[in-house]
């Protein structure tokens, strides 16, 4: 009896540790390249989705990846001519905007690397500058009681000029990001490429003209107005044979006055801030309201560009958030206008979710 005890514990021993050779022969390698065992996963169910929604693709958009969200947006506009500097700003921190990016499938070149396509549309309003003082000038006309302005060790100020630009921005560049790929991970990335601007509005870089202002308003004579006139001259933008020959004989019969109203015909003249407006025709006894009001305009640069080609890069950082991605993004066009050269400086913080198509 103890020998065919024996014999059975034997026989069982050995039969399992044969079932348990057969089960390690069956078990698969273990993978251990990441992009070859998504090829594997993927095989098995190319359209898995997830997502609260299912509004994403496992493996990744087929073919574009949309990017529905809100989005805190801040943009500068940095100006540069012959005749001064000056900076288009938001009249607030920034604004709140709906965002819809797109972009393309990834190609991921390894664990930590890819590259991708992005669009972007946004569109922005400036009605703010941060201009130039002029040299011994520290008397602002131009401002406001709604405008701020930096202290008076600075060579610059922002203030209200009564200025406005308004447009829009689309671009599609691509981009090379540090990051595995999939958007439950994180990534910074770095994008150049081609752009398209529109902008319509007007600025002012011109300090020498701020200065002459207020002088002209206290002892308005033809010197001062042509000097102004050959500054306006010489140093603007997008100005027709007619504006040209105006303002190069400035003080010459009404040429102020027909400056003006040819001006108002082409949709060109504004009467600036209400405040700024009265307080020019009180200091002033010699030149009628609409002179005064033309002398205002005259430092002002008029723009209207329905499309205009642009370089542009970004610097982002995306971070996952469950259904929701937050990017932290800065960047903006570059282009010249003219004998200008306009860069914008846009920084934004979006929250989007992506959704696969």
């Amino acid at each position: 009896m103890r020998k065919k005890l024996q014999l059975f514990l034997t026989l069982f021993y050995i039969s399992s540790s044969l079932s348990a050779f057969d089960h390690w022969e069956e078990e698969p390698p273990r993978i251990r390249d990441p992009l070859l065992k998504e090829k594997q996963l993927k095989a098995i169910d190319p359209d898995a989705r997830e997502g609260s929604f299912s509004q994403r693709r496992t493996f990744g958009p087929r073919y574009f990846r949309l990017y529905p969200g809100v989005k805190f947006e801040s943009t500068n506009l940095h100006i540069k001519g012959p005749s001064g500097n000056a900076i288009m700003s938001q009249s607030s921190l920034g604004e709140v905007q709906f965002s819809f990016d797109l972009k393309t499938p990834d190609w991921q070149f390894t664990e930590w690397f890819g590259a991708t396509l992005l669009f972007r549309n946004s569109e922005y309003t400036l009605n703010r500058q941060t201009v130039e003082k002029p040299l011994g000038s520290n008397t602002n006309l131009a401002s406001s009681p709604g405008s701020s302005s930096s202290s008076s060790d600075s060579n610059t100020e922002r203030v209200n000029l009564g200025t406005r630009i308004k447009g829009f921005q689309s671009f599609a560049i691509p981009t090379v990001y540090f990051g595995k790929k999939g958007i439950d991970h994180f990534r910074i990335g770095l994008g150049a490429g081609p752009g398209t601007i529109s902008m319509r509005g007007n600025f002012d870089a011109n300090p020498i003209a701020r200065i002459m202002y207020p002088l002209l308003l206290a002892n308005p004579n033809d010197n001062l107005i042509n000097l102004l006139g050959y500054n306006a001259a010489f140093g603007g933008l997008q100005q027709d044979p007619i504006q040209s020959s105006l303002l190069l004989n400035l003080s010459s019969g009404d040429n102020l006055t027909l400056y003006g109203l040819y001006s108002m015909a082409k949709g060109d003249f504004t009467i600036g801030d209400p405040f700024v407006t009265f307080a020019a025709l009180a200091l002033n006894k010699n030149l009628t309201p609409f002179e005064v009001i033309t002398l205002s305009n005259i430092s002002r640069t008029e723009v209207s560009i329905a499309r205009a080609r642009a370089f542009v890069w970004q610097l982002f950082w995306e971070v996952p958030m469950g259904d929701l991605n937050l990017r932290l993004s800065f960047g903006g066009p570059i282009l010249n206008i003219g004998n200008y050269k306009a860069e914008f400086r846009n920084f934004d913080l979006t929250l989007y979710m992506p959704i696969d198509f």
